[in-house]
């Protein structure tokens, strides 16, 4: 299945190819955050599994949670066991617990909780949206483990989970001569780099592997941001540096991702790993790297495949809770391919 992200009023939802769901809160008026005088900052993520419940609520950034002190629209909240975190910054409620809870507040507008310093609040501004997408990506419409629209169908009728895909890979190895032949490369794609716009002084980001299949893998240094860099890699004969051409990596399923042109074969801070034989570009929105894009590029023996794709495109929080979208199982072996 393709992956879902969307942006409802202050929530955020990623939905992967296993059907994996995680929301955040993250308000759209300015992409920050809510913090309280010390710098904490609050959060709230909903991460929903396959399988009968596999619901998880966690706060962070509260310091000690009073649970008996959180409301609902001025009124209490539902009553459910929480349990605090080992640095006391924060709580989660799993499984029946999380699902009491969410069906409590899933029609109010504001949830209030006691922090450190002062009270501090969360909008439930398109929870409810987000909540029945949740429902509906993972086939629990009408069924009792729905979260929004519960129904007469048990909680078994939800579909069975899908699997990871599995891509086998085989460890790279460095190229005797690399730098002498990704020079060569470079001067031969002077006509691409110039198309591109490169401006990286020549070796600055260059770099050649083997891959498994005695091809050699170039990377180009080209264009200098304010906080980044790219690159081009280039596939090629490790014998003629002529046969090189430009790689171009499949593109992640994501919904209205921009599209600029004369950028193909272009990645911002791409690194290559040989001993997983994984191409990996980090993209940030900016410079605090509260959005952007992560993916991740595993070579199978014949061609490199996408393996992982995390994606945020309103900003708030930190690189560390972009949400998943695409994700595969790596699995490597030492066997020649076929």
């Amino acid at each position: 299945m393709l992956p879902v992200y969307r942006e409802i009023g202050d929530w955020l939802l990623g939905c992967d190819n296993t059907r994996r769901c995680v929301a955040r809160y993250v308000p759209e008026e300015d992409g920050a955050l809510q913090g309280d005088d010390n710098g904490d900052v609050f959060g709230m993520t909903i991460v929903r599994e396959e399988g009968p419940i596999g619901l998880q609520i966690g706060l962070s950034g509260i310091g000690s949670l009073r649970a008996d002190a959180m409301l609902v629209d001025g009124r209490a909240a539902p009553r459910v066991a929480w349990v605090g975190s080992a640095d006391r910054d924060g709580a989660k409620a799993v499984d029946d617990a999380a699902l009491r809870f969410l069906r409590g507040i899933a029609a109010a507008h504001e949830l209030t909780v006691p922090a450190k310093t002062r009270r501090q609040s969360v909008s439930l501004k398109g929870l409810t949206a987000v909540l029945l997408a949740i429902d509906e990506v993972q086939g629990r419409l009408g069924n009792r483990s729905a979260i929004v629209r519960v129904g007469p169908k048990p909680s078994g009728a939800t579909p069975r989970v899908v699997p990871l895909p599995v891509i086998t890979v085989r460890r790279s190895s460095a190229m005797p001569g690399g730098a002498v032949f990704a020079a060569a490369v470079r001067r031969g794609q002077s006509a691409l780099l110039k198309a591109h716009e490169c401006d990286m002084d020549p070796g600055i980001g260059d770099g050649a592997d083997l891959l498994p299949n005695g091809k050699a893998l170039v990377v180009i240094g080209c264009g200098r941001f304010a906080y980044q860099t790219s690159s081009l890699a280039f596939v090629g004969d490790p014998g003629n540096p002529r046969s090189a051409r430009l790689l171009v990596l499949p593109q992640p399923p994501i919904i209205d991702q921009p599209s600029e042109p004369n950028t193909a074969g272009e990645y911002v801070e791409l690194v290559f790993d040989p001993a997983r034989s994984t191409l990996a570009e980090f993209s940030k929105g900016r410079g605090m790297a509260d959005c952007g894009s992560r993916t991740e590029w595993a070579f199978d023996g014949a061609t490199f495949r996408l393996a992982t794709f995390e994606w945020q495109q309103r900003c708030g929080g930190d690189r560390d809770m972009w949400l998943a979208l695409y994700r595969t199982e790596l699995k490597t072996t030492d066997r020649t391919r076929g």
